[in-house]
């Protein structure tokens, strides 16, 4: 079991349900990603399957623990998207039909739905049903960054528990204790949005030299100083969906700024010379624009459209340079936000 100091809460309130037999049937783990909360979820599976354990954890030797590792155990199920990128309502089926049978070990059947929001409206509401009439002796486990993306009826049917990003110290502590520390962790967890996990894991000794490629890029055509077609070339290379990501965290800044004039509350906090740059000249307007046209193309990469990624990002540029341009002309106009 994955033990992350920031998750001791929740995992001792529901070892207190378990031992006490009051575990309820559906619990939903929401709130901002990175922040392990499917490890969470495996965690206490393989603790609650094991036959062994009396500690916080499962002891990984017993036949349970060995037919979890080896993905055999006959009380265990995850679903989570397929090919189509979504959890459909035939894995739902297969969950309902494998939760009305017995168990075949300890009692206790376990299912881990993750990402849960990657369900369509049928699948979810095949799900309801199961929530409704919730079978004895078995858990489910939803584990969502959105839980708003889920229908209210499944989400007043489980359990819930939100995370939230650890204090500071407490993350920082933990990233310093692993056997490979992580390079400057205050910039990385600052710019992770406060989640360690996100600093450890998708970070790796390039992020930096990408960030910094994709933010010079995008200032470049905010102010006007590259051409956007020929700016698209050069991240050909790179991940489209990571370049989103850091043009969101660059106009969230941004608009951090603009609205309140100071600097304290953003992620990029190294590179606030160029995010004071992008905010004397683009408006408010133009600023939340970006920031609905760079989200409308991370939301089409990760779905089940799959778009032309080179084509993705060159029309993107080029709406951000024409938006900024306009922009322009309203402010030279005196309409300004």
């Amino acid at each position: 079991m994955t033990l992350y100091p920031w998750h001791e809460t929740y995992r001792q309130r529901i070892l207190r349900q378990y031992e006490n037999n009051q575990l309820a049937h559906a619990i939903l783990f929401s709130g901002p990603e990175d922040l392990g909360k499917s490890e969470l979820a495996i965690g206490l599976s393989s603790l609650f399957l094991c036959t062994t354990s009396s500690g916080p954890s499962a002891c990984g030797n017993c036949r349970g623990c060995h037919l979890l590792k080896a993905g055999t155990h006959p009380d265990f199920r995850r679903v989570q998207p397929e090919e189509s990128k979504q959890i459909k309502i035939e894995q739902i089926r297969d969950l309902i039909h494998w939760v009305n049978q017995t168990a075949q070990r300890n009692g206790l059947k376990i299912a881990i739905i993750s990402p849960a929001q990657k369900m369509n409206h049928q699948s979810a509401n095949a799900l309801l049903k199961c929530l409704e009439e919730p079978a004895s002796n078995t858990l489910i486990f939803l584990v969502t960054p959105h839980p708003g993306s889920l229908l209210p009826t499944i989400r007043s049917r489980c359990q819930q528990y939100v995370f939230t990003n650890p204090d500071e110290q407490i993350a920082l502590d933990w990233m310093r204790s692993r056997a490979t520390p992580v390079a400057d962790p205050e910039l990385m967890l600052a710019i992770a949005g406060g989640a360690p996990l996100a600093a450890v894991n998708r970070f790796d000794k390039d992020f930096l030299k990408r960030r910094k490629l994709v933010m010079g890029v995008l200032q470049g055509v905010l102010l006007k100083r590259l051409n956007p077609t020929n700016s698209a070339s050069k991240l050909e290379k790179q991940e489209p969906e990571e370049t989103c990501l850091i043009f969101l965290d660059v106009i969230v800044d941004c608009i951090k700024y603009k609205l309140a004039g100071n600097t304290q509350y953003l992620k990029n906090k190294d590179k606030t010379a160029e995010i004071v740059q992008i905010v004397e000249v683009c408006s408010a307007l133009s600023l939340f624009f970006a920031y609905d046209r760079v989200s409308a193309d991370l939301k089409a990469l990760r779905s089940t459209s799959n778009p032309n990624k080179t084509l993705l990002l060159e029309n993107l540029l080029i709406d951000l340079a024409n938006d900024q341009i306009q922009q322009s002309g309203a402010l030279n106009a005196g309409i300004s936000l």
